[in-house]
């Protein structure tokens, strides 16, 4: 859901403000949920909308869109990463 704000806003805003970078806010949150699929799931999601969203902000192809894009993808990868050890472990006492 956050993702999708953080996606309306940036297409509403055009090239004038780039919120790309944002879009880490989705895996960052779900992490807490402790389940590594939703996490990747939603890791997915950003960084597709983090291309889609390169379009609208002006800077498709550029090493702008690589370098945002990257970023979100490292999060997620990250987050991912992150949601599985905690679903590794169990719940916690």
């Amino acid at each position: 859901m956050l993702c999708l704000a953080v996606s309306i806003a940036d297409a509403l805003l055009g090239h004038r403000i780039i919120l790309i970078g944002l879009l880490i806010v989705g895996p960052c949150c779900v992490i807490f949920g402790g389940r590594w699929f939703q996490t990747g799931i939603v890791g997915v999601a950003a960084v597709g909308l983090g291309v889609v969203l390169s379009i609208p902000d002006g800077i498709w192809g550029s090493a702008a869109q690589l370098e945002l894009v990257g970023a979100v993808f490292l999060v997620a990868l990250v987050s991912t990463f992150g949601a599985a050890i905690v679903e590794a472990r169990g719940p916690s006492h």
